[in-house]
């Protein structure tokens, strides 16, 4: 017995160790790995030591690579840095990646778990959800709708920002917007408006709970000891835990509320039908939870307002930057003298939505696009070649990531960036 004990000792400690020494962080076995990395904690250390303005120290560190791997306790992160590369991956072999489950888990109590929702599907299940998420925007009363939700959260926008100046009372830009932007897409989602911008400065209980949870989820990307922080209810985690609350009560609440009055006067191409986000999943789902639906619901709110709001804080501080730009902006938008409609505000702008998609490059709102490898995939030569010849590879597991702040400062995809 003695002897049986210790041999399935040995064998379990053998394993033990195996597991931790494959754990460990190594270079990439095929592609250039980045400098500073630990020998335990790979480049854990250098987004810990730069969580202040990663985007700025990332950009230096990757820049001057076509392609290069930043390493990770578990993973090798895959940096593709030429428009050849980034077409390859994410369009010409597109099958051939994926967001995969693996990183799920650090998610998946905001974005739901593996299928929930588009932000965090593949295959049959994306295409469920792409399928009715084309078809709300394909909506011609939707439009309006959206459009609408959009004219009534600026005209509160507007009111508040003119009391305040009459008030002399000094404005926090960001957060107005970050109200405004949040007020619009969750009356989208949820067919009811928070209106948060009544309460400035005070904070809407949903949307303050929502911002500390997309930050400190975040954390988890680059902490190997979130798991240990959330068993023991530690540290950032246990704001997760304390806000996850939050969230859900709120938006358990107002879903069952909701499902008792699931249509809208939303009509279709046709003019018959009726629908919103909840009676277009319905459709397909009588069964829905209100599990399911708070995820769904969460993906199209952060898919928008958090986009939004970045975006018109950056434009309006560019703005001050530029003063010829901002003089060109403010005199096609006094030109025009007509009822503002969802029509004039596509078509009639063209320098306003220039300056705004040149705002948008140089200060991208989403810092990654990731895709990761379903098996181990060789690069032709002719997109992109080890200095020394044979091909470059790709292996199962590494996650293949677009850093916008990097690419668009780059003169392999600008020629004046």
């Amino acid at each position: 017995k003695k002897i049986a004990v210790m041999v399935l000792g040995g064998l379990s400690m053998g394993a033990l160790l195996y597991k931790t020494y494959k754990a460990l962080p190594a270079p990439h076995c095929s592609l250039p790995t980045a400098p500073g990395m630990h020998p335990l904690l790979g480049h854990v250390p250098f987004f810990k030591q730069n969580y202040d303005d990663m985007h700025d120290k990332l950009a230096a560190l990757i820049g001057d690579y076509e392609i290069v791997a930043l390493t990770m306790p578990d993973l090798h992160q895959v940096f593709l840095n030429t428009p050849q590369l980034c077409e390859w991956v994410f369009t010409t072999e597109f099958k051939k990646f994926w967001k995969g489950p693996s990183q799920n888990e650090k998610f998946c109590d905001l974005f739901g778990h593996y299928g929930d929702a588009i932000f965090v599907s593949d295959d049959l299940h994306w295409r469920f959800h792409r399928k009715i998420g084309s078809r709300m925007f394909s909506l011609r009363n939707l439009k309006d709708y959206m459009f609408g939700c959009c004219v009534q959260t600026t005209a509160s926008t507007l009111r508040v920002l003119d009391k305040l100046r009459a008030e002399n009372i000094a404005i926090d830009i960001s957060d107005i917007l970050g109200r405004m932007t949040f007020d619009c897409f969750t009356s989208i989602a949820f067919g009811t408006t928070f209106d948060s911008m009544s309460l400035y400065p005070q904070q809407h209980a949903f949307g303050a709970s929502f911002d500390v949870l997309v930050e400190h989820m975040a954390q988890r990307t680059r902490d190997p000891f979130w798991k240990l922080r959330r068993a023991f209810n530690v540290g950032y985690e246990a704001e997760i835990k304390r806000h996850l609350q939050v969230v859900n009560e709120f938006t358990h609440d107002l879903i069952t509320e909701k499902k008792k009055n699931a249509r809208q006067n939303i009509k279709d191409e046709s003019g018959e039908d009726t629908f919103d986000l909840f009676s277009l999943y319905f459709a397909h789902n009588k069964q829905l939870s209100n599990q399911q639906m708070k995820y769904l619901a969460l993906n199209f709110i952060i898919a928008g307002r958090d986009t939004t709001r970045m975006l018109t804080s950056w434009f309006l501080y560019d703005l001050c930057q530029f003063a010829e730009v901002k003089q060109k902006v403010m005199a096609e938008i006094d030109a025009y003298s007509d009822e503002i409609s969802y029509l004039s505000i596509t078509r009639e702008f063209k320098y306003l939505e220039a300056a705004l998609c040149e705002s948008l490059r140089y200060h991208p709102v989403v810092p990654f696009s990731v895709r990761e490898a379903r098996d181990d995939v060789v690069i032709p030569a002719h997109i992109c070649k080890p200095p020394n010849g044979g091909n470059y590879v790709i292996k199962k597991g590494d996650r293949c990531f677009i850093h916008q702040f990097t690419v668009s400062k780059l003169e392999r995809f600008y020629s004046e960036p």
